[in-house]
């Protein structure tokens, strides 16, 4: 098929004034403010299917390797990640989260990410409620499930003083878990309407950003 020829993989983008490609956007006669104010919607709408199927990719890759492993061998192994370009390290990383969640396990919406940061949990329950937190956006990205589960460890071990805290983390490490909780707060209180709560979680984020600047 010639390249004049060839979809484009962004059909549903396309309308009599804006054509999406892989380039950029082709902008034919002259769309009003509103019909480009419009768009902005269709954008939004392309983009996330776009990440929800780079995470399938992902894990399909995941996915192909393994089996390709587990059915014609290590050397076949190799010669596949090293056409793909791809570390020994990062396919065994790839592999943990395959077998961990095999694809009767998975959920949609759930991001390879979250796959990867939960992989060791073992307790079926507590791995449950981590994901139906995720799926019901009470835990809101990546970065707030890592320290929401380094909590809930913590929590499980002992109830640490304010002291232990303290000197079992470096400052950066306190700093990443309290924006973290700050992050899920403020976006409870998004959910809840608390505009109150929320503007105090914000003003308390804001100016622990501005202490670290000026550390």
């Amino acid at each position: 098929m010639s390249k004049s020829k060839q979809l484009s993989p962004f059909t549903h983008a396309k309308n009599e004034y804006f054509d999406l490609v892989l380039t950029g956007l082709k902008i034919t006669g002259r769309p009003s403010l509103r019909t480009c104010a419009r768009y902005f919607k269709t954008l939004g709408e392309t983009r996330d299917g776009l990440e929800k199927l780079t995470d399938a990719v992902q894990l399909a890759t995941a996915d192909l390797l393994t089996y390709i492993e587990e059915n014609y061998g290590q050397d076949a192994l190799m010669n596949i990640i090293g056409e793909l370009d791809i570390k020994l390290g990062t396919y065994r990383n790839m592999k943990s989260v395959s077998l961990a969640f095999p694809l009767k396990d998975r959920r949609p919406g759930i991001k390879y990410g979250h796959y990867q940061a939960l992989q060791n949990i073992k307790d079926k329950n507590k791995l449950k409620r981590y994901l139906d937190a995720i799926q019901d956006r009470k835990i809101k990205n990546i970065h707030h499930l890592r320290s929401k589960i380094k909590i809930d460890t913590v929590e499980a071990d002992h109830a640490p003083t304010l002291r232990e805290v303290l000197e079992s983390h470096s400052k950066y490490q306190l700093i990443d878990i309290v924006l973290g909780i700050l992050e899920g707060l403020t976006h409870e209180a998004d959910i809840t309407k608390n505009d109150h709560g929320r503007g105090a979680l914000m003003a308390a984020r804001l100016e622990i950003e501005k202490n670290i600047r000026q550390s």
